[in-house]
């Protein structure tokens, strides 16, 4: 049962509300808001051994005290004389009045107090120290804001930093008691992890650093573990799904012919895998990652076509119309001659498929609300997943029965989010990029520098190559917008070449004309919005000028680079930026510095953190307090393998040492008080 805030002293109704503004209810939830750092103030300094700006915990006897206002503000100034056996110092107080009558009781006593802060020069010479925290000293007690490793907690609204340690002791004395043990014995010393109530201790009171990173990673192994016995709990539930029974050789030789090119070895061991995840008799979830430019088209080609063979349908759903119909064209070209219908199915756009049999019906959203009849469909792929929902995912899967399931991103994710995210789905990756395909060299020039970068496009342009240029916003002050930017490289640096629009104020049939203008060649240089993200392949296109790059994410600039390099031509990228921030600065250093989308996946996951990488899959990670995806991947790791175990030896987590990890799965809190 859940023990609410109020039950600790000093916790009543109106500071409870507040808590509760914060997630706050119940004890478990207090204790659970952990330290962002800790401070060592185990040591005493003296006075005459303070360093100006150096932060450092004092113990000294309060002298005197004085209070002035200040003439021309109003605003009261308490000085505090203290002095040690090294020296002394003043340390000020303002607009706190009514803190002087303690600090009056203090020095008539001949008291000390224990202060944190740190100390500058006056004028006159003299030190001042500017104090933080302080409180009487008593050298029998156990302060908690000095002498001792100091938990610092994120900022509540109106509660002070000792008024949260003390919250905090409260309620580890109120509940240290019945904290239930989620772990087995066996467990914890299998993996060197403290019991739980050490654990809780430790991270709000530790003696050393070593123990406050001990409890963390005790209580995010327990919380990851939940999680992984969560998506494993998910895979051994899988329904039974069609058998596939083409065979994965025969695939990949029928459809190397179809595409008119030879599969790279990644390529075939993606496909190898996928087909025999369909042929296992379990229902398939899988996910296909991959670069930009490595070929995933081609293996879900190749995954379509062995469920074809195989007697069932396909659906195929992208997020826009135009790479639906990029789709569709590239796989009627290459399914036609095998015999196989391919359909479209996209706004206000719809082809029937071609003959009888099984067919790719591809389309847009308007797969999951259309008229038309899925049951015969044994595979759904979804292209660039981080587009949908997991709702409207699960809408199409619903329309076809209990279909194989394949869900692509050209955002290549860390592993550690890949497991923490899509552990119950089988993750199958496309590392290498097609030979042919030429490295992009990446530079970042600042505004100052447009007028040289738009000089080199123009030199790109007359050895007749075709350009991107891409901008954050359609019409907008303050930054680069597509309407301006086209009107002054159309005035201006670009005046001998047809400059064209695509944003999302274009009709939607206009948009395909002016994609098919610049495939065509009839358009050298388009200025877009980041419509021109995903599925645009236009081999041609040799450069892009990303505007304002430093208002797009680290992924989102390294998917947009990935439109060009798709030729044998030498290609480039260029960032124009002027980042406000050093995280903006890394940004454009870590695209510079790498075309390997794996590499800069991990340097995102590192600047951004996960709960922003959380978006790529709209569920799943977002309730992780203690565990860090960025730093933990081997306990990840660990937790894995164990639910992995678990499922195996005790799949409904029936055992008795297994209830508190199957209360966990129900929802409740793990590795908190009851």
């Amino acid at each position: 049962m859940s023990v609410p805030v109020t039950a600790i002293r000093g916790i009543g109704p109106a500071v409870a509300d507040l808590l509760q503004q914060q997630g706050i209810s119940s004890v478990h939830d207090l204790l659970a808001f952990r330290p962002r750092r800790y401070e060592d103030r185990s040591r005493f300094v003296p006075l005459d051994a303070l360093k100006p700006g150096v932060s450092a915990v004092i113990c000294a006897v309060v002298q005197g005290v004085q209070t002035r206002y200040s003439k021309r503000s109003g605003l009261a100034v308490t000085t505090v004389r203290l002095r040690d056996a090294g020296g002394e110092a003043d340390a000020p107080f303002f607009g706190q009045a009514y803190i002087a009558n303690s600090f009056r009781d203090l020095a008539r006593s001949g008291s000390s107090i224990v202060a944190w802060g740190s100390s500058r020069l006056s004028r006159a010479g003299g030190v001042w120290f500017d104090v933080r925290e302080w409180e009487p000293w008593d050298p029998e007690g156990d302060p908690l804001s000095v002498g001792r490793l100091v938990p610092i907690y994120p900022a509540l609204p109106g509660v002070s930093q000792k008024r949260l340690r003390r919250w905090m002791l409260s309620a580890l004395d109120l509940c240290a008691a019945s904290m239930p043990e989620a772990l087995p014995r066996a467990t914890r010393v299998a993996q060197r992890l403290l019991p739980v109530e050490a654990a809780w201790r430790n991270l709000h009171f530790p003696a050393s650093a070593q123990l406050a990173e001990s409890a963390r990673v005790r209580l995010a192994f327990e919380e990851l573990l939940v999680l992984q016995l969560r998506l494993a709990r998910l895979r051994h539930a899988r329904g039974a799904a069609g058998r596939v029974s083409a065979g994965t050789d025969t695939v990949i030789t029928e459809m190397q012919q179809a595409l008119g090119f030879t599969f790279t070895q990644g390529q075939s061991e993606a496909t190898a895998a996928l087909v025999r995840g369909m042929a296992a008799g379990r229902s398939l979830h899988g996910l296909l990652q991959g670069d930009v430019g490595s070929g995933k088209t081609a293996v879900c080609l190749a995954a379509a076509l062995a469920v074809l063979r195989s007697g069932s349908s396909v659906a195929l759903m992208a997020p826009t119309e135009v790479l639906a119909v990029q789709h569709y064209r590239k796989a009627q070209a290459a399914f036609a001659p095998l015999g196989i219908g391919v359909g479209l199915m996209a706004g206000g756009r719809s082809e029937a498929p071609a003959g009888e049999g099984p067919s790719l019906l591809v389309g847009t959203h308007a797969l999951i609300f259309g008229d038309g009849d899925l049951r015969g469909v044994g595979l759904v792929i979804v292209d660039e997943q981080h587009r949908f929902g997991v709702q409207q995912r699960e809408a199409l899967r619903a329309r076809c029965g209990n279909p194989h399931l394949l869900v692509t991103t050209a955002t290549p994710i860390p592993r550690s989010l890949a497991l923490a995210l899509y552990g119950d789905l089988d993750v199958v990756a496309l590392r290498e990029l097609p030979p042919g395909r030429s490295p992009v060299r990446t530079h970042w020039r600042r505004p100052s520098q447009r007028d040289q970068v738009y000089a080199g496009v123009a030199e790109v342009l007359r050895r007749g190559r075709q350009a991107y240029v891409v901008c954050p916003a359609i019409d907008a002050d303050g930054f680069a917008s597509v309407t301006a930017t086209a009107v002054r490289l159309q005035q201006g640096a670009l005046v001998d070449w047809t400059v064209g629009e695509l944003h999302g104020r274009v009709p939607v049939a206009e948009r395909d004309a002016v994609l098919a203008r610049f495939r065509d060649g009839k358009i050298d240089v388009l200025v877009a919005t980041t419509l021109v993200e995903v599925g645009v392949d236009v081999p041609n296109a040799a450069v892009m000028v990303i505007e304002d790059a430093d208002r797009f994410g680290l992924a989102q600039l390294h998917q947009l680079r990935g439109r060009v390099g798709r030729g044998a031509h030498a290609s480039y990228c260029v960032l124009i930026a002027e980042p406000a921030t050093e995280q903006g600065a890394s940004r454009m250093e870590a695209l510079v510095g790498t075309n390997d989308g794996f590499e800069i996946a991990e340097a995102d996951l590192l600047l951004r953190g996960a709960g922003e990488l959380d978006g790529v899959r709209q569920s799943g990670a977002s309730g992780l307090r203690f565990a860090d995806l960025a730093g933990d991947g081997d306990l990840l790791e660990r937790a894995r393998r164990l639910a992995q175990g678990l499922m195996r030896r005790d799949p409904e987590l029936s055992q008795t040492e297994h209830r508190l990890l199957a209360e966990a799965l129900r929802g409740q809190a793990c590795g908190g008080p009851a």
